[in-house]
């Protein structure tokens, strides 16, 4: 659990299919580990004070930034992400440098709205190519004001095997649904549902999550319509 943050160093050949896992002293890769290599880095996220963040991505040569509205893994949207494309300031060649935050429109992500001591799931898939400085680091601010988001510390980082089962090996049945604008709305707001329904099917439990809305929410409901032989 330790050789990450002693910095040594985990090497595959390209057809190994196995896996290494290891802890992170903070939410941020080794700078020029290697080439051509994949990492899925996985964990809940704490906020420290109840508020309005935004999150940033940088990497070489491409990364993305998955964060959920919850604890569910099956929630989480994509927030910001790092194309391989030329670097205009290298090195790296492709991608960003080491916390080079602002070098493409969409490594930072929307306002999320946390709240304190609520964990939330949060996902980093990174690709590496050929050269050096291949790196990836995902940082934070309450405030978006200041010009250098700090690197997320580990201390707001909760490993996944401390936690309960994962929705895809839990008892019963899990469906899936992205929710769509109603007609006539003129923005793109977005957001996922879940319906989890126990393996005797007594209890079901709802969960949602949207945003890009652009004005505040007055009412919830819920339709109830038929699906497949079931009736509304």
């Amino acid at each position: 659990m330790d050789q990450c943050a002693r910095g040594q160093r985990l090497r595959h050949s390209a057809d190994d299919t196995s896996e290494q896992h290891c802890g992170l002293g903070s939410l941020e890769g080794i700078t020029d580990f290697g080439d051509n290599y994949g990492e899925r880095i996985r964990g809940y996220l704490t906020a420290p004070a109840t508020g309005n963040y935004y999150f940033w991505i940088a990497a070489s040569d491409s990364a993305e930034l998955w964060i959920s509205d919850n604890s569910e893994a099956v929630n989480k949207v994509r927030r910001a992400y790092v194309l391989p494309t030329a670097n205009s300031l290298p090195p790296p060649a492709n991608g960003t440098g080491s916390r080079q935050w602002n070098l493409q429109p969409t490594q930072r992500s929307g306002w999320l709205s946390l709240v304190a001591g609520q964990r939330y799931y949060i996902e980093v898939l990174h690709k590496a190519g050929l050269g050096a400085v291949d790196n990836w680091a995902v940082g934070w601010l309450q405030d978006p004001t200041a010009p250098i988001p700090s690197p997320v510390h580990r201390a707001r980082i909760r490993p996944i095997s401390l936690l309960h089962a994962p929705p895809s090996v839990a008892p019963g049945t899990l469906y899936v649904a992205d929710m769509l604008p109603a007609t006539g709305v003129t923005n793109m707001p977005f957001g996922s549902a879940t319906l989890r329904l126990s393996a005797d099917n007594s209890k079901a439990t709802l969960n949602f999550s949207f945003s890009d809305l652009s004005s505040t929410v007055t009412g919830e409901h819920i339709d109830n319509d038929p699906y497949l032989s079931s009736p509304a």
